[in-house]
């Protein structure tokens, strides 16, 4: 009999087996601090006070909610009250009619620290991601220095080696903006 488990682990080169994410740093209050003053001043009713009353009053704030993150961070969850949002719905054109309900979309706002917590998970998968090369080679979205435009700029690039190289090429583009509305 076979055993799948002991051939997948001889088939997998750990050279090549990216490290596995087991925990989150804690963070610091230095970057927490300059994660706020990065932040703007936008505000949720969910917030117990306006955020630039916070950025205000951060040095006396920070190490609370400094506290709070990290103990976000080592327990893996997120608090009950950071997953509460502010639902607003909001007509997708303004040349739709208004007393259609299906031409509204709904905009959640989310908490100050929520938010906060969000950049720093964030910031923590990325700097992972990066340094175990998991980002796709041609992805573009949610990459800096990747947009729409270095997509477009690729797929022509490879459209002219094709035909360059003398190859048939075909193209085939799908307009997908109704299927998510």
């Amino acid at each position: 009999m076979v055993n799948f488990k002991d051939t997948a682990n001889e088939m997998q080169d750990p050279v090549l087996s990216p490290k596995i994410l087991e925990s989150f740093q804690p963070a610091t209050c230095d970057e927490i601090r300059k994660v706020i003053l990065k932040s703007p001043n936008k505000s949720c009713p969910l917030d117990p006070l306006p955020t630039h009353l916070l950025k205000d009053c951060l040095e006396e704030l920070l190490p609370s909610i400094t506290a709070i993150i990290n103990a976000s961070l080592s327990s893996s969850t997120v608090p009950v009250s950071f997953k509460k949002a502010a639902v607003t719905p909001l007509l997708k054109k303004a040349t739709l009619d208004q007393e259609v309900l299906g031409n509204y979309r709904p905009v959640s706002n989310l908490s100050f620290i929520s938010k906060i917590l969000e950049k720093v998970v964030s910031r923590r998968l990325h700097a992972h991601k990066t340094a175990e090369g998991l980002y796709e080679p041609f992805q573009s979205a949610y990459r800096a220095g990747h947009s729409t435009e270095t997509a477009v700029l690729r797929v022509q690039n490879d459209i002219l080696e094709s035909i360059d190289d003398g190859k048939c090429v075909f193209l085939v583009l799908l307009d997908l903006s109704a299927a998510f509305a």
